[in-house]
């Protein structure tokens, strides 16, 4: 295991695909490696450094920014198909083989697709995704953006102004699936843990039952008190019920805030 944590660990690049992907990795090099989808706009320093050092104990993690996004290369798509393609280049530019997943709203979206391609799915699946108005959950909001900041060497290049719009129009898209509702999520069979907010005001809550009702395995947590950023805000309980969850499954494991294609 090496000594770096969220705040020190350097930025590396692979290419692949044509593409140059910026990613961070450290942590236990047992078991299987925990790869991060980001939120809309997000780079590698919108993570939580309380939830990657508390996985960072017990798994490898690995946090990149896909095609296009801060200082990766290329362009952003447009769909989440084409986010994932991207995102299973990358894996297999670092040669990974076997992972589990974890996908952090749109991120989570574009999880779902990869487990869905016809691809090395990941081992296990997790789509997790502000704060609500109560003084607890502001409270924690503000700590929250004390650790955001707490990296203050390296950080990060800012999104450029086409990330956004792209990003959109693949939320766009994602929500005009063909066929019955909901349909495509028994396809996804691997473990699948389900995290939201009971106030979830950017996707709302309701998405997480959907999901939790249609995957063949899935289990679903809701935190009270908790909107987007639910997980930060209960990090470490968080990164207990993630850790137990994947040292028990065999398959993809997946925990998800984000929505169900309609």
């Amino acid at each position: 295991m090496n000594t770096y944590t969220a705040t020190t660990v350097p930025t590396q690049f692979v290419e692949a695909n044509g593409i140059r992907f910026a990613y961070r990795r450290w942590g236990k090099r047992s078991g299987l490696p925990l790869v991060f989808n980001q939120h809309f706009t997000g780079n590698l320093d919108n993570w939580d450094p309380a939830v990657l050092d508390g996985l960072a104990k017990e798994r490898e993690v690995i946090i990149f920014n896909n095609a296009g996004v801060a200082s990766s290369t290329g362009e952003v798509p447009t769909t989440f198909a084409d986010m994932a393609k991207n995102a299973e280049a990358f894996i297999d530019g670092l040669g990974l083989t076997k992972i589990d997943l974890l996908g952090f709203s749109i991120g989570g979206m574009v999880a779902q697709q990869i487990t869905l391609d016809p691809y090395n799915p990941p081992e296990n699946l997790w789509l997790k995704v502000f704060f609500t108005d109560s003084e607890k959950s502001q409270a924690a909001g503000r700590a929250y953006l004390k650790r955001y900041l707490s990296r203050t060497k390296n950080r990060d290049t800012p999104i450029s102004d086409k990330v956004a719009p792209a990003q959109i129009a693949a939320v766009g898209e994602w929500g005009s699936q063909p066929g019955e509702r909901f349909a495509y999520l028994k396809n996804i069979k691997q473990p699948t843990l389900i995290v939201s907010g009971n106030h979830d005001v950017i996707v709302y809550t309701v998405n997480s039952l959907y999901l939790a009702q249609n995957m063949p395995n899935a289990k679903l947590i809701l935190y009270a008190d908790a909107n987007h950023r639910s997980w930060y805000e209960n990090h470490e309980d968080f990164v207990f019920e993630t850790n137990r969850f994947l040292d028990a499954s065999d398959g993809i494991a997946s925990i998800v805030t984000s929505a169900a294609a309609d």
